[in-house]
């Protein structure tokens, strides 16, 4: 049975996501370098047994993809918005979500 049709999970209240966004503890930090690996064909790595250290490197790899698409979409999303109040001409900042 999946955890969200579970009978525990239908009574429980849903809380609002608070996402708080930090500031870099280190601005300038460079990663180093990967050593780089030997081009495996694509035929033997869907079928090699991924070891859990790929698992999770392919996870990190994912999670950094992620957060900058969703980091493109904000952008996105905020120009739109302040051409979209621009273009209004609306000084009082009353229009939803324009604010001056």
């Amino acid at each position: 049975m999946a955890p969200a049709t579970s009978p525990a999970f239908a009574g429980a209240p849903r809380e609002p996501l608070i996402v708080t966004e930090v500031a870099d503890p280190d601005p300038h930090f460079v990663p180093p370098h990967e050593p780089r690996r030997k081009a495996r064909p694509a035929k033997a790595r869907k079928t090699a047994k991924p070891t859990m250290n790929q698992v999770m490197e392919d996870l990190g790899r994912l999670t950094g993809q992620l957060e900058l698409l969703g980091q493109q979409v904000r952008e996105r999303r905020r120009s739109a918005l302040t051409q979209a109040c621009a273009a209004s001409g609306d000084q009082s900042g009353s229009e939803k979500g324009c604010s001056q």
